[in-house]
């Protein structure tokens, strides 16, 4: 190709090309972009977009990265992502006293960033970055929420992502600004009880308990209807006989709930005795009444809750054999509570467990896929699958599982429309929701 017939190459594949030079090695990762950027006008213009996309500043980036993009504005226009790291200024040669005044005036140049990750250690440089309007800015990702924090997202109540990972207890009592347009949430239920608000475009919801043993039970039970939310993950909560009904309550059109518990000890035995397993039977239970009023749930997941201790780093004789044994008690537990769950909703469509993904086919009927790669938890899923199993019951599964599969590929039936939702809120979370059927 001529250089002439090259420079009418649209500047976006160009573009696509040069994201290709990305190498995941952290020390060689942008030297083959810079060898492209060198080679041509139209290399250079679509380089630099790749180039200065994301921007990583910490212990190890070089403090010129600043002063380039203080005193070029072009490519500070490129910039769209920040990454805070904690800049160790007796490691890095430049990293001096004047470090903050040089970030500063780099960063009143970022007009166009959309997201800002900001790690452990560095909340301090948010306390100046609060004097810096950022109309773009869309998503916030903090490693603490502090006072800091607050100063610096009240001068952007237009963002629509916050995601928090540690909220100190004095935080609770920050005055907090209203994020009108606040549509993903993710950080502990102290903060979420008073920033997120029924008047909000929420779409995604991630709860964090930390000390608080029923904080998820009080946001949903404090929040009106709704209507938008889809997508809701609790994670390390502890379990009470109110959760559910508050959830459903506050999310009646969520899609895809995952929830993960910390209260039932993981080395537990299924036994019919043990308070362990009365309390995840009354948990299966509080589900089931849920459901039919969660008409829109396709997808729910469940860790830690429902599982069966298996020790799978042991090697002694016979080890083998009680694996097995535990896991066919798992499965056999996890079918009789999907039907259960089937039966109560019959809109539910896959429910993500300990021992395996359970698929549903056709009225209540429900088949295990093994999630993992290692050959012997599928063995698992095969011979639960050929014990528990007639021949006329495996030929009717196949047939169900053939009729589903070709639903989804066409894309017409209401199981195929479900599972783009679904696939499409794991994607925005930036997760991947696999269909693979093996019955």
């Amino acid at each position: 190709m001529g250089l002439s017939s090259f420079q009418r190459v649209p500047l976006e594949v160009v573009e696509r090309i040069a994201n290709y030079t990305i190498d995941s090695v952290p020390h060689v990762r942008c030297s083959s972009l810079l060898a492209l950027i060198k080679t041509s006008r139209v290399c250079h213009a679509a380089g630099t977009r790749t180039l200065y996309r994301a921007i990583y500043i910490g212990a190890y980036t070089p403090a010129p990265i600043l002063a380039t993009l203080a005193a070029n504005v072009d490519y500070a226009r490129r910039v769209r992502s920040v990454w805070f790291f904690a800049p160790q200024r007796d490691v890095v040669p430049g990293h001096g006293d004047d470090f903050e005044k040089r970030l500063l005036e780099a960063f009143a140049k970022l007009t166009l960033i959309r997201t800002l990750h900001v790690a452990h250690g560095c909340d301090d440089l948010l306390l100046g970055l609060a004097t810096i309007r950022f109309p773009l800015l869309r998503a916030v990702h903090l490693d603490k929420f502090g006072p800091r924090a607050v100063a610096f997202i009240a001068l952007h109540t237009q963002l629509e992502t916050l995601d928090a990972d540690y909220t100190p207890r004095h935080a609770q009592n920050l005055p907090l600004p209203f994020l009108a347009n606040l549509g993903v949430f993710r950080g502990a239920c102290s903060l979420a009880a008073r920033i997120c608000q029924p008047t909000q475009p929420l779409t995604r919801l991630r709860l964090t308990e930390e000390d608080d043993r029923h904080g998820a039970s009080r946001v949903f039970a404090s929040l009106a209807p709704v209507s938008s939310l889809r997508a809701v993950e609790i994670d390390w909560f502890s379990w009470h006989r109110g959760l559910m009904d508050a959830l459903s309550r506050a999310a009646p059109n969520v899609v895809s709930l995952a929830v993960e518990a910390r209260d039932w000890p993981a080395d537990a035995v299924l036994d019919g005795s043990s308070d362990d397993v009365r309390t995840r039977e009354a948990f299966v239970e509080s589900v089931a009444c849920a459901l039919p009023t969660m008409r829109h749930l396709f997808h729910l997941d469940i860790d830690h809750a429902l599982h069966t201790a298996v020790d799978v780093g042991s090697s002694r004789a016979g080890d083998g054999t009680v694996r097995l044994q535990q896991h066919m008690q798992q499965l056999d537990s996890e079918a009789a509570w999907v039907h259960r769950w089937g039966a109560a909703s019959p809109v539910l469509g896959v429910c993500t467990l300990p021992a395996a993904r359970w698929w549903r086919f056709a009225d209540n009927t429900w088949t295990p896929i093994t999630m993992f790669t290692d050959p012997e938890t599928a063995g698992y899923v095969f011979s639960w699958t050929r014990a528990r199993r007639t021949a006329a019951e495996s030929v009717r599964i196949v047939a169900a599982g053939i009729r589903r599969w070709e639903e989804i590929r066409v894309g017409t039936s209401d199981c195929a429309r479900r599972l783009k939702e679904l696939q499409a809120l794991q994607a925005a979370n930036g997760q991947e929701f696999e269909v693979r059927f093996i019955v």
